[in-house]
Parts: structure tokens; sequence; C-alpha cells
């Protein structure tokens, strides 16, 4: 892999704060060298600062990714140009997001379900489409080796036990995705319904029942109070 010019100055960066620690640690060996070996470290920092300096021209954003623009005298890849042209142009990133989704979907078997599952759901960004494709792909291939259990009678049985081994797996990761994902639009809180039942006898030994149903959070409290 061809080193782009900021990795190399970044490596240069390191090499040179660590010349400027090495400086600082090492005993002298000598009054010069007393003398000098705090100048040496000095200046060996300032080249390391100077180099971990962020570059002036930068494409893309805090919200996407940074690289540094464009050098002529860099050699660019293919690569390198098309990542500049889409940080350049934010539009396209969704864009292109969308089609790599629908795209590894589609190689994975699971487009449909995966498409289904943002669809039931009512998925609004990208990190909940993602979770419902995850969530399509274990239940999918959970279900295939169920299947496969099923419809061979002459598996071996380490095969039997690891394909069911497999399954109960992906099942799980699709419970945890489907929790994560409730967390996700609910902001991690959980409501917790408390109910208290009173009895009263009245007269003639008529027993009322009377309820008194508290709602609240883990996280605020009692919220409500009916009697």
């Amino acid at each position: 892999m061809t080193k782009t010019r900021i990795t190399m100055r970044a490596e240069k960066a390191v090499r040179q704060l660590t010349v400027a620690e090495k400086h600082e640690r090492r005993k002298p060996v000598g009054w010069s060298d007393a003398a000098l070996k705090p100048l040496h470290a000095e200046r060996a920092r300032l080249e390391g600062r100077k180099l971990l300096a962020a570059p002036t021209e930068l494409v893309g954003s805090t919200k996407t990714e940074l690289v540094a623009a464009e050098d002529p005298a860099e050699p660019q890849s293919q690569e390198r140009l098309q990542l500049r042209d889409t940080l350049n142009n934010p539009d396209v990133i969704g864009i292109d997001a969308s089609e790599q989704r629908a795209d590894v979907a589609t190689r994975a078997g699971v487009l449909s379900p995966a498409l289904d599952a943002s669809m039931s759901v009512g998925a609004t960004n990208s990190l909940e489409r993602m979770m419902c494709h995850q969530m399509a792909a274990a239940h999918m291939h959970g279900m295939e080796a169920l299947a496969r259990v099923h419809q061979d009678p002459d598996l071996p049985p380490s095969d039997h036990a690891r394909l069911l081994t497999a399954s109960a797996k992906l099942f799980d990761a699709f419970n945890a995705a489907a929790v994560t994902l409730l967390k996700l639009r609910t902001g991690g809180k959980q409501h917790v319904v408390v109910q208290h039942q009173h009895v009263n006898v009245a007269a003639g030994g008529r027993a009322v029942v009377a309820n008194a149903i508290r709602q609240g959070s883990r996280e605020g409290g009692v919220t409500q109070d009916d009697k």
C-alpha cells in the first residue's frame, strides 16, 4: 500500500517526538553534551509539533471524514480521487452508502428481508437501516441452519450440534439487535408500570378492589400516580 504524504508526515512527526524524549531521558556523556542535549531535544520537539499540525486545506467535514486536499506533487490513486470527490459532494455520500448497503445485502442473499425489515420498523436513518439489515441476515441464516438440520436426516451428530449452536447464536444476535434498536429510539429509557391492589371489605362481606397504578421510568422516578 502506497503511503500518502499525510501518513509519511505523521510518521516523521512521531519519530521527531521520540527523538526529543530520548534526548531528555539519556544521561549526558560530558559537559558539552549536557549543554547541547536540551537544545537537541527542543529542536526535535518543535519539528514534531510542526509536522503534527493539520494541513491548511482539507476536504470533507467533521461529520463525515477529513482528508488533505489534492497535492499536485502527490501521486493520485483512483481510490483517493474518488474519496475526495465523494467528500467534496456530501449529497452523494448518502446515495453511495445506500447503494453499498443494498449491494452487500444482495450478495449476502438477504436484500428483500433487509428492505422489508427496514420498512416494517419505519427506519429513519442509516444506523437503523444497517441494524435492520443485520437482523434480517441473522434471521435468514439462522433459519437456513435449522432448515439444513431438518432436511438432512443423515447429518452427522457433530454437524447437527454445530448448526444448532450457530442458529442459536444468530438468533441471540437478532434479539440483541432488536433491543439495541429499541434503546436507540427511546434514548435508553425503560418505563416500568407498578400496579398495587387495595382490597376493602364492605358491609355484607363484599370485597371492593381498587387499583393504584404508578407509571414511571428507571431514570426519572414516578411520573404519574393515579388512584
